[in-house]
């Protein structure tokens, strides 16, 4: 399907502070983060080197009434009943590629809190027959746009997008440079950022004077707090 770097993603390494501090960093109309290190560029071709998809593609199919069927049996479907749906497809189909694809979506790429938004993302799961040649990058980069703008502005009490995406650039540049698709670590780097790996940088932001998260009361206060 072209998202094996998905299937690696390290559970529980997000840091509350980081959170807040990576949401306020992020400019989305300029395609970076203003961090102490520099800005960190948070391009199509750097979210796609971070999630190994195309950085460029076609853009997705409309929904219309003769797959509404197909799009009912996945509406209200919770992320335990879709790993369960894949689990007894093993062998593939797009009845795994559907139910892999919404998981993905819901849980890392474009995670939401509600069911009436996951409508947004039902295109995305029309044609499972060759996934990658869509433009999945724009659609991550949107996500995590409007879900730190609706944070920042009150509209949601929480953050939505893939906000973890955003660690993973930031650390990338503070660990190893100025981003370098050529160079080592080479793309896709999500796998390359262990658990292990990622709290050791974690440990390192919080013992830094001169790091992204700030002290309580430098930290901007949002509207509302996650």
């Amino acid at each position: 399907m072209g998202f094996g770097s998905l299937l690696g993603i390290p559970k529980g390494n997000l840091n509350h502070d980081l959170i807040l501090a990576l949401a306020n960093a992020y400019n989305p109309s300029k395609f970076h983060l203003l961090t102490p290190i520099g800005k960190v560029d948070v391009t199509w071709d750097s979210v796609a080197a971070v999630l190994g998809l195309r950085a460029y593609g076609d853009p997705f199919k409309e929904v219309t009434k003769e797959h509404e069927p197909m799009l009912l049996e996945f509406k209200k479907k919770s992320p335990n009943v879709l790993r369960q749906i894949m689990v007894e497809n093993p062998r593939g189909g797009p009845r795994f590629r559907r139910a892999f694809l919404l998981y993905a979506l819901i849980t890392f790429l474009l995670p939401i809190n509600t069911t009436m938004t996951r409508d947004k993302i039902f295109p995305f799961i029309i044609d499972v027959d060759n996934p990658t040649k869509y433009n999945w990058v724009r659609c991550i980069v949107d996500g995590l746009t409007d879900g730190v703008n609706n944070f920042k502005e009150g509209v949601v009490s929480s953050l939505n997008g893939c906000i973890y995406m955003l660690q993973i650039l930031y650390f990338h540049k503070q660990k190893y440079g100025p981003f370098d698709f050529e160079k080592e670590p080479q793309p896709p780097w999500l796998p390359h950022w262990t658990k292990e790996l990622i709290s050791a940088q974690i440990a390192l932001e919080r013992k830094s004077s001169s790091g992204l998260v700030k002290s309580k009361e430098e930290q901007p206060v949002p509207k509302r707090q996650v």
